[in-house]
């Protein structure tokens, strides 16, 4: 077996991304990337006991998009893989950027779907090594904190749908190598070189110019990065699971609170990871909660007098009450 495919598939066994008898749902956009995926796989479900189901998103943007939706069809009738297709008419009413935005959150839609109509165990996604240093390096120069260092991990559970990440490890000039020795056919996505968008600049730019300039391995570095930022993640997280548990009381169906004495003597990392669980217990998200949120609470517990508040994202606030920091939804003023 070629090293590239005994690499993936001591990935997807050893992470334990993959159990025999699986049914994967394969995302493939007709890329180069998802191409290689979709191939990588077909060659190694038989020893994996894999079944594959490949879906596709016509998303309309495109006058190219016919073209890779037959690209994407005719390798999975070469390869004898089910192939799902939806087509969508997202228009250009929006600006470039929110359109690719909301077309991906269509596809993770569609691909958690086809997941539970399927009764599939998990979605895989064709992210590369160089993805995810193009993430990290974006995340760093948009103000990030540990947890956005992360980058993309090689496996996640979102709204209870499984994704993984198979080629993580593996660089896009790997792929392309790959795709060309085996004349594997894909398609190129003309908008990856427009430089109006701000991922673009950075693979076409940013990373070009660091490693010419400042570190040949800035790819290399971002990713180990990246890694080293999920570990230390990992233990906080957990560390924070058991505080929130210790220390916040359900008062009602959104609202929660907690001592002040207790909440004051944690150490910043571990109060903010604290209230981040108990924002996402209310709201069931706490993306939207900065680093200014985080002060205000933090001066709140240690300075403020009793009865103040400060105003959180998504309609909440903190109160401090009676000893105790309460998360609850903002009142509405009296008209």
């Amino acid at each position: 077996m070629p090293q590239l495919l005994t690499h993936i598939r001591d990935i997807l066994r050893n992470r334990n991304l993959v159990a025999y008898g699986d049914t994967l749902i394969v995302g493939v956009s007709g890329g180069p990337d998802s191409m290689a995926l979709l191939n990588l796989l077909a060659r190694m479900r038989t020893t994996l006991g894999l079944k594959l189901i490949a879906a596709h998103v016509n998303h309309g943007l495109r006058r190219t998009a016919g073209r890779d939706e037959r690209c994407v069809r005719q390798a999975c009738v070469g390869l004898q893989i089910p192939c799902h297709v939806k087509k969508l008419s997202l228009g250009r009413r929006r600006s470039r950027g929110s359109v690719e935005e909301i077309a991906r959150n269509k596809r993770l839609q569609f691909f958690s779907a086809s997941a539970k109509k399927l009764r599939a165990d998990a979605v895989a996604l064709a992210h590369t090594k160089d993805d995810l240093a193009e993430t990290v390096l974006m995340r760093i120069l948009r103000g990030t904190g540990l947890q956005g260092l992360q980058g993309m991990p090689l496996s996640k559970n979102i709204n209870g749908m499984k994704i993984i990440r198979p080629l993580l490890g593996i660089s896009k000039h790997e792929l392309l190598n790959y795709l060309q020795k085996e004349k594997i056919a894909f398609q190129v996505d003309e908008s990856n070189s427009e430089q109006k968008f701000f991922r673009n600049k950075i693979r076409l730019e940013l990373l070009p110019l660091l490693e010419r300039k400042y570190n040949a391995d800035i790819r290399e570095v971002l990713t180990n990065l990246s890694k080293t930022a999920a570990v230390d993640y990992e233990y906080l997280s957990q560390a924070a699971r058991q505080e929130f548990k210790r220390s916040f009381k359900i008062l009602g169906p959104n609202s929660l609170s907690a001592p002040l004495a207790r909440m004051g003597k944690l150490h910043p990392a571990l109060r903010r990871g604290v209230i981040r669980l108990a924002v996402q217990k209310i709201r069931g998200d706490s993306t939207a909660l900065a680093l200014r949120h985080m002060e205000e609470i933090e001066d709140l517990i240690q300075n403020r007098p009793n009865g103040s508040a400060v105003s959180l994202p998504d309609g909440l606030c903190a109160r401090k009450k009676e000893g105790r920091l309460h998360l609850v939804p903002r009142s509405r003023p009296r008209r």
